[in-house]
């Protein structure tokens, strides 16, 4: 019997957000205990300013996403 697939994290509600008005975003950091988030402007990628959490359930969504969005 195989197990099915484990269901992906999702997204952070303030991530959700800032894609919704149409920003972009990028993982700086990620520990085992912490994550840092860059909130990027959607005309060339300024950042605005930054989101941090050290919720496991963000940290590990942060870790599977070390490249530019």
């Amino acid at each position: 019997m195989t197990r099915p697939a484990p269901l992906p994290e999702p997204i952070p509600v303030e991530i959700e957000r800032w894609e919704g008005f149409g920003g972009t975003w990028r993982v700086e950091s990620v520990d085992e205990r912490r994550c840092r988030i860059a909130l990027c402007r959607c005309d060339g990628g300024e950042i605005v300013e930054h989101f941090e959490s050290e919720e496991p359930a963000v940290v590990r969504w942060a870790a599977r996403r070390l490249s530019p969005h």
